[in-house]
């Protein structure tokens, strides 16, 4: 059976939403949809292509944190072909440091403290200041919330789970259920939520 997509005419809805996407999600479209590795590739590109024609035109959103994530990838060319193609269209995030702070603040998770200890078993405090100091200079997650809530017209694409990792920070997909940020998984973002733009025939 081989599968073949076209990309019919612009998207119809009468509103629009903007895709944000997480770092995770960007990483793992390369494992969703290579898929047709048995008939050259023909799907995966013409869906890659899409995808980034959506960065392109700023339909799908790729912010300067998670770029600085998706940067730490090193060995796989399609990653580093796909960094080198949405560098520019990479969207500036530093002025929400201020609301970012504030949802960091407002999702800790004090219960989670016993899991940062010193060599001696005690809390260690100092260790937990630089965890979350990390959150305003290097993780995306609170950033990607930060931007939503300042655009209603968005969705937030995220490959995140609900599972208790022992954080100190709420996860990602529990903060935007409290913020009433609307969030999807990576292949919703273009099977479903793209539907009238992408035409599948199944031969």
């Amino acid at each position: 059976m081989k599968e073949e997509i076209k990309i019919i005419g612009k998207n119809n809805k009468k509103e629009p939403k903007i895709i944000v996407i997480d770092n995770n999600s960007l990483v793992n479209f390369f494992n969703y949809y290579f898929f047709d590795r048995d008939y050259d590739n023909e799907v995966y590109e013409k869906l890659r292509n899409f995808f980034l024609y959506k960065i392109k035109s700023k339909e799908i959103i790729i912010i300067d944190k998670v770029f600085q994530e998706f940067t730490v990838i090193k060995n796989r060319k399609e990653i580093k072909d796909l960094r080198k193609y949405i560098k520019p269209f990479v969207v500036k995030t530093v002025n929400l440091i201020n609301d970012v702070q504030s949802i960091r603040d407002n999702n800790y998770k004090p219960e989670n403290e016993r899991y940062y200890r010193d060599g001696s078993g005690q809390i260690d405090y100092n260790l937990i200041d630089r965890v979350l100091e990390r959150y305003l200079d290097r993780h995306a997650d609170l950033y990607l919330v930060a931007y939503c809530r300042t655009h209603s017209d968005s969705i937030l694409v995220t490959y995140e789970s609900f599972r208790n990792d022992n954080k100190l920070i709420e996860k990602l997909p529990t903060i935007c259920i409290k913020e009433k940020i609307e969030f999807i998984d990576l292949p919703n973002s273009l099977f479903n939520y793209y539907k009238d733009e992408l035409n599948f025939n199944l031969n």
